[in-house]
């Protein structure tokens, strides 16, 4: 008696992830190109432009004829450029550094761990501190320029009462930067507590309730437990605050008006008085840009390698 074999004819075995990496492959082809070309044309062709027109004297018109080579950058660190102008805006933007690392920060994780929890009242003061983030930095220079009138603002009869009559701090060359240095901190605290609040919400409660069993206050709990476990977002957010600091544009503009006095510059409105507005010297400004560039990516990438260590892009290990 026969039997009828039950073999099935032999089939190619499938390798465990090949479609997925099929499908990866496809999409990368679709959607890489778009994307490069975008970066391309909107980032990498500027900065290539930028830098091929801080070698020529440029004033917006006509073609590049007068060569200077690197003398726009000898120029911007003369004795009399680097005083009068350009040391003015590295100064300033020195000094929004400053403040946004030791002054905004910790308030921000002040804040933080004093709101994290949720309730109502806590959500409550989460939405007070975090929307002057919300308004453009145009809106917030119009509200704290109406604080500071002397005349007509929240604050002029204070002005009357202590120094006896209206004072004008934006058009006082030695203390009107103080005065977007605190609107820097209003504005921005509210984003990096919020960032904050995320990480101190992701703290095992165990290690909190343990802490405070063997007698940790609650300060001393933040300090020792919740701190330590939200280095990440710390490091990510001074990671932010230090690039935001270095191209401060705006909110100088809503407080200073469209030509900012030169006791008033930063590194980036001085490329914009220098290219766009008053002055228009294309190739200084190029200039300039280009060294805050250079100054953004080196400080970034080297931010990114040393202080993210593992965390970071470059040496984040494969999965």
């Amino acid at each position: 008696m026969s039997t009828a074999s039950t073999n099935q004819p032999n089939r190619p075995v499938r390798r465990p992830g090949r479609a997925p990496r099929q499908g990866r492959w496809t999409a990368v082809l679709i959607l890489l190109p778009p994307a490069l070309l975008i970066f391309t044309v909107f980032v990498v062709l500027p900065i290539l432009g930028a830098g091929y027109m801080s070698l020529y004297t440029y004033k917006g018109y006509g073609p590049l004829v007068d060569w200077q080579g690197i003398d726009n950058y000898v120029w911007l660190f003369t004795k009399r450029t680097l005083n009068s102008f350009f040391e003015p805006a590295i100064r300033n933007t020195v000094l929004l550094l400053a403040t946004s690392l030791f002054v905004q920060l910790p308030l921000a994780l002040l804040c933080a761990l004093l709101i994290y929890e949720n309730t109502p009242v806590n959500n409550f003061f989460r939405l007070i501190f975090f929307l002057p983030f919300v308004l453009s930095e145009i809106a917030t220079g119009l509200i704290w320029v109406f604080m500071l009138d002397g005349r007509n603002g929240i604050l002029a009869p204070l002005y009357e009462r202590f120094l006896g009559g209206p004072y004008f701090l934006m058009e006082d060359k030695t203390w009107s930067f103080g005065a977007v240095l605190l609107a820097l901190v209003w504005k921005y605290f509210g984003y990096h507590m919020i960032i904050y609040i995320a990480g101190l919400q992701g703290v095992p409660q165990e290690l909190i309730e343990s802490a405070q069993i063997d007698g940790a206050s609650y300060w001393q709990t933040a300090l020792h437990v919740k701190i330590p476990l939200i280095s990440y977002a710390i490091k990510l957010s001074v990671f932010f605050a230090i690039l935001g600091s270095l191209q401060v544009f705006d909110l100088i503009i809503g407080l200073y008006g469209r030509a900012p006095p030169e006791e008033g510059q930063t590194l980036a409105t001085f490329i914009y008085e220098w290219g766009l507005s008053r002055r228009q010297r294309y190739g200084i400004a190029s200039s300039a840009s280009i060294i805050l560039f250079t100054i953004s990516i080196v400080v970034g990438f080297t931010y990114q390698y040393l202080v993210m260590g593992e965390q970071s892009m470059f040496r984040r290990k494969k999965a």
